[in-house]
Formats: structure tokens, sequence, C-alpha cells
């Protein structure tokens, strides 16, 4: 959830999967932010799964420019 004042300012919101999801801001007319939410398996689940969402994460980030821009990860889980 976004706050209603910065709301017009999401530039993209990407559902990857169950456990993550990816929206682009823009914060100033030249900066931008990437905000990752997600919801990591924790260590009951089976180390399959958890390879598989760490895996999953990593080709998210690698989708993100390399460039001044920020990233903000939300943990959620673990």
């Amino acid at each position: 959830l976004v706050h209603e004042k910065y709301q017009k300012n999401i530039l993209n919101t990407c559902y990857v999967n169950d456990r993550l999801l990816l929206t682009t801001m823009k914060l100033t007319k030249t900066t931008k932010t990437h905000v990752i939410s997600v919801y990591a398996p924790d260590t009951t689940k089976r180390q399959e799964e958890r390879d598989s969402f760490f895996d999953e994460l990593e080709n998210t980030l690698d989708t993100i420019p390399k460039s001044k821009e920020g990233i903000i990860l939300i943990l959620k889980g673990i």
C-alpha cells in the first residue's frame, strides 16, 4: 500500500510472484527508486523452496538498471 499522496509517483508495479512485488517510483524529476516487497519462506520450508525464492529475488534485482537509482527491500517472513 502506498499513501494516496504518493500514488501519482508510481511508474510501474510488477507482481513477480506470490512472494515478490517490485514497484518503481519517481521521487523527483530525475530520480527513481525501486521498492521490492518480499515475503521470504521461513526455515521450516523445504530448502528447494528457499533456494528458489532467493534465485527469483536475485533475478528481480538483476532487472533493475545499475545506476544511482535507489533500491529499498521490505522483508517479511524469514
